[in-house]
């Protein structure tokens, strides 16, 4: 008996020191999580080259998904990635944009996946790609982003089972693959090298600008004589 109230106590210690180191390491799983996606927003607003400088012809939101006015004069195309932190933090700014300019602005969104440095994002694509078809690539769009900025990023199989569509199919399907395929090659053609990259009437801007940037390229397209002047040169991927 007595033994076993030795015993006792030292069970017990040795229980509540395997829950501190497993709470311990955890909380540093979080945290390291956490500065990945803090390191690679700042790294999306450290790679903004002079923003709006280039003018790459050719590019396009044709069939691409796209919220705004279809009559509006200005057209931003961002081609972005589903795992990047960056162009998750660059979205509230895009929101902002459009509730400013309702009539004048329209945004498309086009897939281009990081697949070195971000294993999910081609899947992630193709199920949001899916998604457009069901009307449901916003609802991806938020649901991959969310995911992304609380650390917590969503596979794309259990994304599509949200989404009620099968994975099995999405990965099969090869209109959804070719819509894929067709953005990652139109994006090395446009010179897109990092997410997000935008393109304001195809004036180029790398990384997430402030949003006195992107408003001031949108005014000089609308035309606003306060706003114009700045030099634009045109772009060549040769």
């Amino acid at each position: 008996m007595s033994s076993d109230r030795r015993g006792t106590p030292t069970a017990l210690l040795w229980l509540l020191l395997l829950v501190a180191a497993t709470q311990l390491v955890l909380t540093y799983a979080m945290v390291s999580q956490t500065g990945k996606v803090t390191s690679e927003i700042q790294a999306g607003f450290a790679r903004v080259e002079p923003p709006g400088n280039f003018r790459v012809p050719g590019v396009t939101a044709l069939g691409a998904p796209a919220r705004g006015a279809a009559s509006a004069k200005v057209i931003l195309v961002e081609f972005g990635d589903f795992s990047c932190p960056a162009c998750a933090a660059a979205d509230p700014l895009l929101l902002d944009l459009l509730r400013h300019y309702p009539d004048r602005l329209r945004m498309a969104y086009r897939c281009y996946p990081l697949t070195k440095v971000h294993p999910n994002a081609e899947g992630q694509a193709l199920v949001a790609l899916a998604a457009d078809g069901a009307r449901e690539f916003w609802n991806a769009y938020r649901l991959f982003y969310a995911g992304v900025l609380t650390g917590q990023e969503v596979a794309p199989d259990v994304a599509a089972a949200r989404l009620g569509l099968n994975w099995k199919s999405v990965r099969a399907d090869p209109k959804v693959r070719a819509r894929l395929e067709r953005d990652v090659r139109d994006a090395k053609r446009y010179g897109v090298t990092a997410t997000p990259t935008f393109f304001i009437n195809g004036r180029r801007v790398v990384g997430v600008p402030r949003r006195g940037v992107l408003e001031r390229l949108i005014q000089e397209e609308l035309g606003d004589s306060t706003r114009a002047g700045s030099e634009v040169r045109s772009f060549s991927s040769n």
